[in-house]
């Protein structure tokens, strides 16, 4: 899969086109629902951090004097009317949930790309990115959408803003990649370091293939802060080398990806290569 489309451009006067012939592509794909995601949750959160109280209308907002008729009695907060003998009690009032601000972090980097398959994970990646926008579109949110990849983060928004605004560019970024060298996917860090100290929502795309042990520890402190779900972005194929053509007696080389360094390099399909491949990549996903 051609990684640089503005590389190409200078050679070949239609790789522009191709590329916006992609990118409706995947927005047409991505409207019909081929992912399905959820960024929104009403649930209360539990575990390190406080309970938020989620109520009929929104999130929790302020309290006030509790009011007998008016307002609803599962609102009344417990340990303040325990403090005050009952009387005065207090409740929690919220506030409709009109806008949410949404983080949305995708991985582009290696692993993410194929050298013997045109349909790589970064159309799943470009896919599940706008599903997740179309998503935030209906429910009226804003998105603040950022794209890391080795030991940067490549493309990030200043401010969050209108799904609408950000779609067709996010998808160029993410069909025409540019990598970068050094220390295989630490972008991750560097993309949760630029979170909000403020509890919001973060999305994060990746397939979680390299995931250090930093990492996991910066993502277990994010999560203590904020509501975050992990879309995993996997394509069936990266298990098992293709197989080779029936017709050719020898074997045929195919450029791949190491999933640790993220080098690439070539593999011969035989038959114990492919048994290899495919033994090594279960034992590293069970490691993960």
């Amino acid at each position: 899969m051609p990684t640089n489309y503005n590389k190409a451009a200078a050679l070949d006067p239609a790789a522009a086109s191709r590329l916006e012939a992609d990118i409706d592509r995947v927005h047409r794909e991505a409207g019909q629902g081929y992912v399905e995601v959820a960024p929104r949750s009403r649930t209360s959160r539990i575990g390190n951090r406080r309970t938020v109280f989620t109520g009929m209308d929104g999130e929790f907002w302020q309290a006030r004097q509790f009011s007998w008729g008016q307002d609803d009695p599962r609102t009344i907060m417990s340990r303040s009317a325990a403090r005050t003998g009952g009387d005065p009690l207090f409740c929690k009032v919220t506030k409709p949930e009109t806008q949410t601000q949404v983080h949305l972090l995708g991985d582009i980097s290696r692993t993410l790309d194929f050298g013997f398959s045109r349909e790589s994970k970064l159309w799943l990646m470009a896919r599940s990115a706008v599903t997740v926008c179309l998503s935030l579109k209906e429910s009226q949110d804003n998105v603040l959408p950022a794209l890391y990849a080795n030991n940067e983060v490549v493309w990030t928004v200043p401010r969050a803003v209108s799904p609408v605004r950000v779609t067709r560019t996010m998808t160029r970024k993410i069909l025409n990649p540019v990598y970068s060298t050094g220390k295989v996917d630490s972008g991750l860090i560097d993309a949760l370091r630029r979170l909000p100290p403020r509890r919001g929502e973060v999305l994060i795309l990746s397939d979680f293939l390299n995931m250090t042990a930093e990492q996991q520890e910066a993502l277990a402190g994010v999560a203590r802060r904020h509501c975050v779900r992990a879309l995993v972005i996997q394509d069936e194929r990266e298990r098992k080398l293709p197989e080779p053509p029936a017709w050719w007696p020898f074997p045929v080389p195919v450029p791949v990806f190491d999933l640790t360094t993220g080098k690439q390099s070539k593999w011969w399909l035989t038959a114990k290569n492919r048994e290899q491949y495919t033994r090594e990549f279960e034992e590293h996903e069970q490691k993960l």
